[in-house]
């Protein structure tokens, strides 16, 4: 879910059971139309684990879409997520925003910082757990 339509093919190769999700309807087919900030049509605890780099800063209501992820996600579901770094956002994202979005819904496993020839993290990835 949440997968940058460049990369599907890449994991679909590891992930055959890859469900991708879009609210545009005009983005190469998406295998679900809808809004992660507000998706009924998925099932409560119905994967095993979303990807969302960078969808988050495209969203409006950070909290409806930590609420979905979190109930779409099995008992100790992962997920992967990416941020933008300070200057690629409109308020920018750093390690302790990250922390704050995923608290209390995602036990955080792994962070890693890519730094782009500046001292401003040029993208912030990692890992998460559902508690």
């Amino acid at each position: 879910m949440g997968v940058n339509y460049q990369w599907e093919k890449h994991y679909r190769k590891w992930m055959p059971e890859l469900v991708t999700l879009d609210i545009r309807k005009n983005v190469l087919e998406p295998d679900i139309y809808g809004d992660i900030q507000n998706c009924p049509q998925l099932k409560d605890e119905e994967f095993d684990g979303v990807i969302m780099v960078g969808i988050w800063e495209l969203l409006d209501n950070l909290d409806d879409a930590k609420y979905t992820i979190s109930r779409i996600l099995k008992e100790k579901g992962k997920l992967l997520f990416g941020f933008p770094g300070d200057s690629f956002h409109r308020g920018g994202w750093d390690v302790v925003s990250i922390v704050h979005l995923l608290d209390g819904f995602f036990r955080l496993e792994n962070l890693e910082i890519i730094y782009y020839k500046s001292d401003s993290p040029f993208y912030i990835l990692g890992t998460a757990s559902k508690w």
